[in-house]
């Protein structure tokens, strides 16, 4: 070993460990968690809106199994994920079949293979070995893939919301103006990334009350230009969901809004909308994918509170 070093000849195997640190501040999921554990190796899928936490939680449990994968722990975001994975156990600008070449580096090692914000099914379909696992994020479920432990999140638990808001912000605070608090999480649907913007506006305001923070979004969270960049955080997820949106699904979240409505059946939205009712079936429906509603039983979906205040605040907002 010692004259293979001298000549450079010794290729020690890579072991890649590149999950980010974990959140310090992580608050629920248990129920999640545990259950990928035990799916673990396998393949586990999360799926929820944006904003619901789901890179938060795949960190996570990535952290609590680390050390069931001793080969390495493999972090890809973007389209090429074979080629990613080739390229964090030294295969460079490899070409053919990738996936083929990726099942022979793997054959008898145990990795975690973690990939954030899956970019279609095709990407991962074949990728799985015998004893490694892939744990993968994904605002919508891909239902064809085989074999997947499905894990869906949207907002914190109350009790989770409250507390998480408490690591965030000075809980003496919260103590002073619990219902406003109440208020607060509930106007974002208990998703943990806003949460977290607001809890540290107050944190950086601390003659602030958490009333006038309310007041605050009230007067701020129009959509447009003008909007501050804390504002801007917090809608942050509906954002990017709403850039994926076509016209008629942004047309029908909007009326649906429009009219405070919480819960909707076909009916209603063909009324609102004017649609026909198997195109308002199937719009309802591709919008339950990405979880802008939630679906309850046939023919009829909640709005979560978060989503219709966005929608309702594009009627609002200034014309271009």
């Amino acid at each position: 070993m010692h004259a293979q070093i001298l000549r450079g000849h010794l290729h020690l195997p890579r072991r890649p460990a590149q999950l980010p640190p974990d959140v310090v501040d992580f608050t629920g999921r248990a129920r999640e968690i545990a259950r990928a554990l035990q799916a673990l190796p396998g393949t586990v899928g999360i799926t929820g809106m944006h904003g619901s936490g789901k890179t938060a939680l795949a960190t996570r449990i990535g952290h609590l199994a680390a050390h069931r994968f001793p080969d390495g722990q493999i972090v890809v975001r973007g389209h090429d994920v074979a080629g990613e994975l080739l390229r964090a156990v030294g295969v460079e600008n490899a070409t053919g079949d990738k996936a083929a070449l990726w099942r022979e580096k793997a054959r008898g090692k145990r990795f975690l293979v973690v990939v954030d914000d899956l970019p279609s099914p095709e990407s991962v379909r074949d990728l799985h070995t015998l004893g490694s696992a892939v744990l993968f994020t994904s605002v919508r479920r891909w239902n064809e893939l085989p074999g997947v432990t499905w894990l869906k999140i949207a907002g914190l638990a109350v009790p989770e919301a409250r507390e998480f808001l408490r690591k965030v912000l000075d809980p003496a605070r919260i103590a002073a103006e619990q219902e406003a608090a109440a208020e607060v999480l509930a106007q974002v649907s208990h998703l943990p990334n806003p949460i977290r913007v607001l809890g540290g506006k107050l944190s950086a305001r601390p003659t602030w009350t958490v009333a006038m923070l309310l007041k605050q979004m009230d007067r701020e969270l129009v959509l447009g230009e003008a909007v501050p960049s804390d504002c801007r955080a917090v809608l942050a997820p509906l954002i990017k969901a709403d850039e994926q949106l076509t016209e008629e699904q942004r047309h029908l979240l909007t009326c649906f809004a429009r009219q405070k409505a919480d819960v909707i059946d076909v009916a209603e939205a063909v009324r609102l909308s004017g649609g026909g009712i198997g195109r308002i079936d199937t719009l309802l429906e591709s919008l339950a994918d990405v979880h802008l509603l939630e679906p309850l039983e046939f023919g009829r979906y909640r709005m979560p509170r978060f989503v219709q205040m966005f929608f309702g605040l594009r009627t609002l907002a200034p014309s271009s």
